[in-house]
């Protein structure tokens, strides 16, 4: 069985926090380390949400991934909507999202829940 393809995905809102991304990074990649997985790349944002659905697809486009991988949901996104943009993209692509705290299947139920409710919204 070959190893996962995993993508690091680190996000905090200013460049004032970059001790912070530092020590997601470096869970992240302990994490990969004991599930056996191979780390093929690290994306580090220091901005708002707006950048994150971009870089999403650039990962998508550019690299051959099975998992992006963050420490926290909302690394993703600070509102449900960017997640579950961000999570729809991915799923699309085939590509994993996994934090730290839930697996891929918990995230998806998660998502596919909130989506669920949004479509009931008059």
């Amino acid at each position: 069985m070959s190893s996962k393809r995993v993508w690091l995905f680190a996000r905090v809102r200013s460049l004032k926090k970059s001790k912070q991304i530092e020590r997601q990074v470096c869970r992240l990649r302990e994490y990969c380390s004991c599930h056996g997985y191979s780390v093929i790349g690290v994306t580090r944002i220091y901005a708002d949400d707006k950048y994150v659905l971009e870089e999403l697809d650039r990962i998508i486009r550019e690299q051959d991934v099975d998992i992006v991988l963050a420490d926290r949901e909302m690394r993703f996104g600070h509102t449900k909507q960017t997640i579950a943009a961000a999570h729809h993209r991915l799923k699309r692509a085939n590509i994993q999202m996994m934090t730290l705290r839930n697996s891929s299947e918990e995230l998806t139920a998660n998502m596919e829940a909130y989506v669920d409710r949004m479509e009931q919204v008059p």
